[in-house]
């Protein structure tokens, strides 16, 4: 495999883990992921803090989604975005998989 297909590979498991961890806290909530805590108290930011790390780029994925549809949003904040996704989604790719090579 190539090193590209290898990236893609990586891009693509740290995506699939943000859409699932998003996926699960909207099955369980009954509402969107998003960036801020529901409330002031400590295990609340605490938690919002390891759910967007985890699901951070699914969240952005998804805000501009929603903003091509309301077409609210311009086209270089659209690309400095999914620039931002798609970093996001390789470094947790690199340390999901870290992590599952350690523990197997």
């Amino acid at each position: 495999m190539s090193q590209f297909g290898f990236y893609l590979n990586i891009l693509a498991v740290g995506f699939a883990v943000s859409g699932v961890v998003s996926s699960f806290y909207q099955l369980v909530t009954s509402e969107q992921a998003d960036f801020l805590p529901f409330s002031k108290s400590p295990s609340a930011v605490v938690f919002t803090i390891l759910l967007s790390m985890f699901a951070g780029p699914f969240i952005i994925a998804n805000k501009v989604w929603n903003g091509l549809v309301s077409r609210e949003t311009r086209a270089p904040l659209i690309a400095l975005l999914l620039v931002i996704c798609g970093l996001w989604s390789f470094y947790s790719g690199v340390a999901i998989l870290y992590f599952a090579f350690v523990i197997v």
